[in-house]
């Protein structure tokens, strides 16, 4: 008699311990531990190099219902190089009916880093989310300067001057930045982020001209609204 009682205590206080431990189990989310992503916006901007996201989870996950939420760490690297430059008049009145352009072109290297944390919410396949970050980033070339003469009428521009020079930019600031992705498969999504800064921008410009070496710095606080500021591809990998 009282061994039907104890196995039947027994049974059931295994059932209760197996259903509290399987209350205990997160369900299955789109929230993974670790991302890595590819972004895509310097190869549309015709530069060449390398572009990543990578984010890890700091806290989480949360589940409420069907919409699941968690804290994560997150780094962006950009390291890419572009040809580009620019030209402006040069204001000359000693040679009438002639105008004078300074131009300058070069191969550009950028490097760029910066570390945040965000907020990240998925529901179902949609997967949206909320952070800030502190963000750095250097921009340098050695080019070549031209100054050239367009007289008005038929006769073409003629070079003048050629002379050496270069460009640095530098700039340090915080960031607001909110994204939306959308799950392709399980551990693939395709997310698209947009960022509002301020930065303190440093530039520095050198002109070797005529066996002489000159100089013009500038600071500015900078601010900027990039609707589209990365757009990636991202593969969602750990527990």
């Amino acid at each position: 008699m009282h061994k039907p009682i104890l196995l039947f205590s027994f049974l059931l206080l295994f059932g209760i311990n197996l259903g509290a431990q399987t209350d205990s189990v997160a369900p299955k989310t789109l929230l993974r531990k670790m991302e890595l992503g590819i972004d895509g916006v310097p190869y549309m901007a015709g530069e060449a190099g390398v572009s990543i996201l990578f984010k890890t989870r700091f806290r989480g996950p949360f589940f409420k219902g069907t919409r699941h939420r968690q804290m994560a760490l997150r780094s962006h690297a950009k390291l890419t190089t572009y040809d580009s430059g620019f030209s402006y008049l040069i204001p000359n009145t000693n040679v009438p009916d002639t105008f004078f352009y300074r131009s300058f072109s070069g191969p550009y290297r950028h490097f760029g880093l910066s570390v945040g944390i965000e907020q990240q919410f998925v529901r179902r396949r949609l997967g949206t989310y909320i952070g800030a970050e502190a963000f750095g980033f250097a921009k340098w070339v050695d080019g070549e300067y031209r100054v050239d003469a367009d007289p008005v009428g038929p006769e073409p521009p003629n070079n003048i001057a050629i002379f050496d020079g270069s460009f640095s930019e530098k700039a340090f600031g915080l960031a607001g930045l909110v994204g939306i992705r959308y799950f392709i498969l399980r551990p693939l999504s395709i997310g698209l982020e947009a960022h509002f800064s301020a930065a303190l921008n440093f530039t520095e410009v050198q002109n070797y001209e005529n066996g002489q070496i000159l100089y013009d710095n500038s600071r500015v606080l900078d601010f900027r609204l990039q609707p589209i500021r990365v757009l990636y591809l991202s593969y969602h990998f750990g527990r």
